[in-house]
């Protein structure tokens, strides 16, 4: 099946904005606001890392990313090693690399599925694995 450029915009490349702002906003030193996650996340969107819920909602989404900037003093969402997409659905795989906020330098390994609704992110399911430092992040 070809996926056309409509497609596209349906579906990876809804993530690969996300992955854009977000690692631009990290070299800028800004800051998260509840208008950036509902940008990008359907006001019921989940997030699920190794079966457990990371988050529910925009407010979780919210507090997530204002954990990521506590806990990280640099993080940079590698390009997709690859990408299997079609209108609504995504699957990628992917490497981020951090620093934590102790100045241990880790790397996660990250294969994500996404549902795309409505040009947002409604689900994201992942399997992650650390390379190197370790990061506890809370369940919101």
């Amino acid at each position: 099946m070809t996926i056309t450029a409509e497609q596209r915009r349906g579906s990876i490349q809804v993530i690969q904005r996300l992955f854009d702002w977000y690692n631009d906003l990290v070299k800028r030193g800004g800051v998260v606001t509840r208008d950036d996650v509902k940008r990008y996340f359907t006001d019921d969107a989940v997030m699920i890392a190794n079966d457990q819920v990371k988050c529910r909602g925009i407010e979780a989404h919210f507090k997530h990313f204002e954990e990521l900037a506590q806990k990280m003093k640099s993080i940079e969402i590698q390009p997709f090693d690859m990408v299997v997409q079609e209108q609504d659905r995504a699957v990628a795989y992917y490497k981020i690399n951090f620093v934590d906020a102790a100045g241990k330098s880790g790397t996660v390994l990250d294969m994500a599925f996404w549902d795309i609704r409505d040009g947002k992110i409604a689900k994201m399911e992942e399997l992650v694995v650390f390379v190197g430092a370790q990061v506890e992040l809370i369940n919101h």
